[in-house]
């Protein structure tokens, strides 16, 4: 599971006085390409906080708290990203499930996006980029190991499950992908 306490971290911030962004809060391996976005992502968050908030403690802690999420959870998509590229691009059975994650993409295009394409073409926020790859690898897992042809995969229990898993996961950023 991933931790988003924010209990026993590092905060970004010291009292009024400095705060961090970008690379200098949180650096992230470079294999999903996400830096400079998450990098700017802090910057956009960080400027509308600026008229909301009535002390610069109280903003950077707002910050603090909104992008943290974010930043950890597209730091460990960027670390899984290379382990897959690094272990599995050579496997029958990843490719296998890779071929079944675009058919879904291409069946359900509405209720299923890959992980990498939730991080790289959407505005969906991170920390939601990860929960619902997580959960929508667990199915493909599940379809991977029956795998028999596509023509058996049951489209109609697979938006079923979909509307029920991992929808709600996506909240308010669900208007995102329209």
């Amino acid at each position: 599971d991933f931790d988003t306490s924010l209990n026993n971290t590092i905060r970004w911030y010291f009292e009024n006085k400095i705060c961090l962004i970008g690379d200098a809060a949180h650096g992230i391996v470079p294999f999903l390409g996400q830096g400079t976005n998450v990098g700017l992502e802090d910057c956009i968050e960080f400027i509308d906080l600026l008229d909301s908030s009535q002390n610069w403690e109280e903003l950077f802690k707002i910050y603090f708290e909104r992008r943290k999420p974010n930043s950890d959870a597209i730091a460990l998509m960027s670390e899984q990203n290379y382990a897959e590229m690094a272990e599995k691009v050579g496997s029958e059975k990843f490719l296998q499930k890779k071929k079944i994650e675009r058919f879904l993409s291409e069946k359900l295009p509405t209720k299923f996006h890959s992980k990498y394409s939730l991080v790289v073409y959407s505005s969906v926020p991170y920390f939601v980029a990860l929960q619902v790859g997580d959960v929508q690898n667990v199915l493909l897992d599940e379809l991977n190991d029956s795998f028999t042809s596509f023509d058996a995969i049951n489209l109609v229990a697979i938006e079923e499950r979909l509307d029920k898993e991992v929808i709600p996961l996506y909240g308010e950023s669900y208007s995102l992908l329209k």
